[in-house]
């Protein structure tokens, strides 16, 4: 059941990515977050919801390639891989990364309080992919890949993976 609640959370950050949803981030990530970027920067709660509401970075689609979601208690570990598409300062971009979240169980709410985001080359993802166990869940279909995209996001443009807003986009 605490699995289901925070895999609801993490397909909830898609949405608040896509929308700059500033009470998701307010609510869901604690006040002692700690997030590594893919450029090696340490990030609060406050430095990261500033670059995710950050109006110079369009988020046009997101997906998430794999998601695994493993519970130890009253902690919850999710890694996975995620694909967006989007636009830095006017500069079209598709990215993908490998990523780490840690939820925690605080009085009955559960709070992500340490994210990890690591960039994939093109060429890495093959050679990157783990196969989970079976007792891990993997996304919402049996595995099967979560993708939402913005009502402006063109359906002609392709996907290549993506992270989230943890990290600012490269071009």
């Amino acid at each position: 059941m605490e699995v289901e609640r925070v895999t609801g959370l993490e397909q909830e950050r898609i949405q608040a990515d896509l929308k700059k949803d500033k009470r998701w981030f307010e609510n869901n990530l604690a006040e002692d977050l700690t997030s590594a970027t893919s450029e090696g920067r340490l990030e609060n709660k406050a430095q990261l919801v500033a670059r995710c509401l950050d109006p110079t970075d369009i988020v046009e689609s997101e997906k998430y390639d794999e998601l695994n979601v493993r519970a130890y208690g009253d902690v919850i570990i999710v890694t996975g891989m995620l694909s967006e598409t989007g636009k830095g300062n006017n500069v079209p971009y598709s990215i993908q990364r490998r990523f780490t979240d840690v939820w925690v169980n605080r009085a009955g709410m559960w709070q992500q309080v340490a994210m990890h985001v690591s960039p994939i080359g093109a060429g890495d993802v093959a050679s990157q992919s783990a196969t989970p166990a079976t007792s891990q869940p993997r996304g919402a279909k049996g595995g099967a890949a979560l993708e939402l995209q913005s009502p402006t996001a063109t359906q002609s443009r392709q996907l290549t993976p993506r992270p989230t807003a943890f990290a600012s986009p490269t071009p």
